[in-house]
C-alpha cells in the first residue's frame, strides 16, 4: 500500500443557515493495486423541533404566602435555560434559570406584568418567549362561621335551615366532621340541612368549612338540633256562635285545644257582616250595621316551630233585624194574706229572650223572693204595705232592660186574747201557747213573757181553726200546766 489519498466528496446535504445541522459522513474505500481509494461519501442532516413555551398563565398569589408554580416548555434541545427577558417579578419572588421555578413570599399586593424567556441547548441555540402577569390579591378577611346556633324541629315536620359563614374566598363547602345529625336530615355541602327528623332528642355535631382561596381556608364549629316530640294539631272547640243584631254591640270568643299555645286567629274563607271582625286572639267583635246571614270560616294557627301547625272551622253568623226593646207587661200584683202561700208571675214582651227579673229597689216582705224567671213567690210572715222596683234584663248584647214600679197589700188576721190572773202570789209573767189541733201541739208563740192579762197573735193565716193555752211564770222561771184552751177561726 502506497499510502492512503485524500477523500474525496460524492454527495453533502446542508441546511438554511442558523438552523442545526447533524452532519454524518460515510466514506466507502476501495483498495486499488493495494491502495485505499474513497469510492463514495454520503450525508445526512437531522433538524431539532422548534422551542415553545407552553405555560399561559400563571396562579394568583397572596401576600405573605408562600407561592410556587413552575414554567414550562417543549421542543428544542433540553436542559433549558429560563430568565426575565423584560418586567419584574412582584416583590419577594424568583425565577429558577434551571428549573423555571417561580417561588418565594409576595410582600404585597399587586399585579405584575414581564416576559418569560427560555433557551434551549443546541446549537445554534433556540430561544422562546412569553408575555405573562401575575396577581398578587390582597389578603381577604379570615373565614369564620356565623351561624350561632341552628332552630329546634319537630317529629314528622319537614326541617330545613341554612348555615352560614362570612370571609375568606367564596363559594363554600360544607362537611360533617364529627357527630351526627337527627335522624333523618342531611347536611348538604353548600350547608343547607334539611330532611323530616324521625325521633326526638337533641343532636350535637361539628361542622367543618372550606373556602376556594389557594391554600384554602377552613373552620369548625359544634352545634346542636333539638327535636321535638310530634305535638298534636289544635282544634276549635266552638260548635257556633250566637247570633247578633243589627245596630246592637256584639262580641264572641273563639276556642282552641291542642297544639302549641299561643294561638293566632284569621279568616280563611268567607266574610264576617260589615263592622264586625276577628282579632288574633280569637274575639269576634263589632257592631253589624246590617241584618243578613254570614258563613265565614275561622283559622287557628299555633306556635309549633319550626312549622307551625293549622286548623279551620266553618261558622254561620246570623245577624236579625233590629228588635223592640224589651218591655214589662204586668201592670199590677195582687194582694195577699200573711202567713199564706203568695205567688205572682211578672211578665214582659220584646227584646230578645229569655229575660232575667231582680229587684231594682225596694224589698219583698219577709219570706217572699223574686226568681230570675219572674215569679213572686213565698209564705209573707208579716202583713203590710210593699213597694218594689222591678227589673227585667233581655239576653241581646248589650243587653236592653226595662222597670217597673209596683206596690201591693198583706193583709192579716189576728186574735185578741184576754186571760184571768193567776192566784198565785209569786207571778212574773205569763206564755201562749198555739195549735191547729185540740189538746197537743202546742208550740210557744210570744218572743218574752207576757206582763198583762192580754195577747195578740196577728200570725193567722186564713181559713184555719187554733186553739190556745196559757201558762203562769214565777220569778225562779218555774212554769205552771196549761189553762184550758180556747179556741179562734180565721175567716
Amino acid at each position: 500500500m502506497t499510502g492512503l489519498e485524500t477523500p474525496t466528496f460524492i454527495s453533502i446535504f446542508a441546511k438554511k443557515r442558523n438552523a442545526p445541522v447533524a452532519l454524518v459522513l460515510f466514506f466507502v474505500a476501495q483498495f486499488v493495486g493495494g491502495c485505499a481509494t474513497v469510492a463514495s461519501l454520503h450525508s445526512t442532516a437531522q433538524q431539532a423541533s422548534s422551542l415553545s413555551i407552553t405555560s399561559t398563565s400563571l396562579p394568583s398569589a397572596k401576600p405573605q404566602s408562600v407561592y410556587s408554580a413552575t414554567l414550562t416548555a417543549t421542543g428544542g434541545t433540553a436542559p433549558y435555560s429560563w430568565s426575565l427577558a423584560s418586567g419584574s417579578l412582584p416583590t419577594g419572588l424568583t425565577l429558577s434559570t434551571s428549573s423555571g421555578q417561580i417561588v418565594g413570599t409576595p410582600s404585597q399586593a399587586g399585579t405584575s406584568s414581564f416576559i418569560i424567556q427560555v433557551k434551549d441547548s443546541s446549537s445554534p441555540v433556540q430561544t422562546a418567549s412569553q408575555s405573562m402577569s401575575l396577581i398578587v390579591a390582597a389578603q381577604g378577611a379570615p373565614l369564620i362561621i356565623t351561624t350561632a346556633s341552628l332552630n329546634s324541629g319537630q317529629v314528622g315536620t319537614a326541617y330545613g335551615t341554612s348555615l352560614a359563614a362570612a370571609g375568606g374566598t367564596t363559594p363554600y363547602t360544607w362537611t360533617l366532621t364529627s357527630g351526627s345529625l337527627p335522624a333523618g336530615l342531611n347536611l348538604g355541602a353548600t350547608g343547607q340541612i334539611t330532611g323530616t327528623p324521625t325521633q326526638s332528642g337533641t343532636s350535637t355535631f361539628s361542622v367543618q368549612l372550606a373556602d376556594s382561596s389557594s391554600p384554602s381556608q377552613t373552620a369548625a364549629k359544634s352545634l346542636n338540633i333539638t327535636i321535638a316530640a310530634a305535638v298534636a294539631p289544635p282544634q276549635i272547640t266552638n260548635s257556633s256562635v250566637p247570633d247578633a243584631q243589627a245596630g246592637a254591640a256584639y262580641s264572641a270568643t273563639l276556642v282552641a285545644t291542642g297544639g302549641t299555645t299561643p294561638y293566632s286567629w284569621s279568616i280563611a274563607s268567607g266574610a264576617l257582616p260589615a263592622g264586625v271582625t276577628l282579632s288574633g286572639t280569637g274575639t269576634i267583635s263589632g257592631t253589624p250595621i246590617a241584618a243578613g246571614t254570614f258563613s265565614f270560616t275561622a283559622k287557628v294557627t299555633d306556635s309549633t316551630t319550626p312549622t307551625a301547625q293549622t286548623t279551620t272551622k266553618t261558622f254561620t253568623l246570623t245577624v236579625s233585624a233590629t228588635a223592640i226593646p224589651v218591655q214589662i207587661t204586668t201592670s199590677a200584683l195582687p194582694a195577699g194574706q200573711a202567713g199564706t202561700v203568695y205567688s205572682a208571675t211578672l211578665t214582659a214582651s220584646g227584646g230578645t229572650t229569655p229575660y232575667n227579673w231582680s229587684i231594682a229597689s225596694g224589698a219583698l216582705p219577709a219570706g217572699v223572693t223574686l226568681s230570675g224567671t219572674g215569679t213572686i213567690s213565698g209564705t209573707p210572715t208579716a202583713a203590710g204595705t210593699f213597694t218594689i222596683m222591678v227589673k227585667v234584663t233581655d239576653s241581646r248584647s248589650p243587653a236592653s232592660t226595662a222597670t217597673a214600679s209596683f206596690s201591693f197589700t198583706l193583709s192579716s188576721f189576728s186574735a185578741v186574747l184576754n186571760w184571768q190572773p193567776s192566784p198565785s202570789s209569786d207571778v212574773a209573767g205569763y206564755d201562749v201557747y198555739r195549735s191547729t189541733a185540740s189538746g197537743s201541739g202546742y208550740v210557744k208563740i210570744n218572743s218574752s213573757l207576757v206582763g198583762g192579762l192580754t195577747f195578740t197573735d196577728d200570725t193567722l193565716a186564713g181559713g184555719q181553726t187554733y186553739y190556745y193555752v196559757t201558762t203562769s211564770v214565777d220569778s225562779d222561771g218555774v212554769e205552771s200546766t196549761y189553762s184550758g184552751a180556747v179556741q179562734a177561726v180565721s175567716p
